[in-house]
């Protein structure tokens, strides 16, 4: 799988009138680290569209991750793959329609 170093349509309107004011939170002391990370990919178009091919080779029809499930989980369970979960991260980082709190939601999902 040949993953592009611009960013793909999916992400290109993001990307060109974002000017996210969204940040992650240092709320243990030492996350500020694995933030850092986070912010620089989340910075590279080679990285959001390798993102986006994974998941969208994986999810079905509906939307819904094969990946995740475990068939001890209720319905009520978030049953996402963690790469899953990094893309609604990286949609609600780059959305400007999404606020502070749907980003702060979706750093907690993705973290648990």
């Amino acid at each position: 799988m040949k993953t592009q170093v611009v960013p793909s349509p999916q992400w290109e309107n993001h990307w060109k009138t974002a000017k996210t004011l969204k940040g992650f939170e240092n709320t243990d002391g030492v996350s500020c680290y694995r933030n850092a990370i986070l912010q620089m990919l989340f910075h590279l178009p080679v990285f959001l569209n390798w993102v986006h091919l994974c998941v969208k080779a994986h999810v079905d029809d509906q939307g819904d991750c094969p990946n995740g499930r475990d068939l001890d989980t209720t319905e009520d369970e978030d049953t996402r793959c963690k790469l899953c979960r990094l893309h609604d991260l990286l949609d609600a980082f780059w959305d400007p329609t999404s606020d502070k709190e749907d980003f702060g939601v979706a750093v907690d999902d993705f973290w648990d």
